[in-house]
């Protein structure tokens, strides 16, 4: 999962963790069906305001551009989506970082189930 942030260029790596969602960034995530941009309210909002900031042009320019480039690189194509924080299509990224049981733990009940 990729974090871009207004001020910074380019995109910086970030755990699959719903720690990574703050109100001033925008999240792409790239899964094996989907490619997925979740941005913020708070950025959503600026960009939809009659004259967003250029930072926040530039950093929606940039997410869109590499959401692109993974789009078409890709065989098959994956489903798109673009949403923002507390969409009806936020849910898609919101599954894989607020999983209900940690991987850890499930395997370990999983070991115990099959040996038991």
């Amino acid at each position: 999962m990729l974090g871009y942030d207004v001020g910074r260029t380019g995109a910086t790596p970030l755990p699959l963790d719903g720690r990574s969602i703050t109100p001033d960034r925008s999240l792409l995530l790239d899964s094996f069906r989907q490619v997925i941009l979740c941005h913020s309210r708070q950025l959503a909002q600026a960009e939809k305001s009659k004259t967003p900031p250029e930072g926040v042009k530039a950093m929606f320019a940039q997410a869109r551009a590499d959401m692109a480039k993974l789009e078409a690189e890709r065989f098959p194509a994956p489903e798109v989506i673009e949403c923002e924080q507390y969409g009806s299509k936020a849910r898609y990224l919101t599954q894989k970082l607020h999983s209900d049981v940690p991987l850890d733990e499930f395997l370990r009940g999983l070991y115990k189930a099959v040996v038991s």
